[in-house]
């Protein structure tokens, strides 16, 4: 699940409690933390970038359905 995975990312854990909103993915939301230590090189870019990959394929994963036997 989306919501899951910047848990699993240990730097924005940290950045994540001084997000503006509690549910903040880090990508689109305005006072996100996590991008404003991407842009100061805290948090590095690849990191990020992987990040959002994953986010992207869990947001355009689409269910899978089993037929009946």
């Amino acid at each position: 699940e989306a919501v899951e995975l910047p848990k699993q990312f240990p730097e924005f854990v940290a950045a994540a409690s001084h997000c503006k909103f509690r549910e903040c993915m880090h990508h689109k939301e305005p006072g996100c933390e996590v991008k404003r230590q991407v842009e100061a090189g805290t948090i590095a870019t690849s990191r990020y970038e992987n990040y959002l990959q994953f986010l992207m394929e869990i947001e355009n994963r689409r269910p899978v359905y089993k037929k009946k036997s």
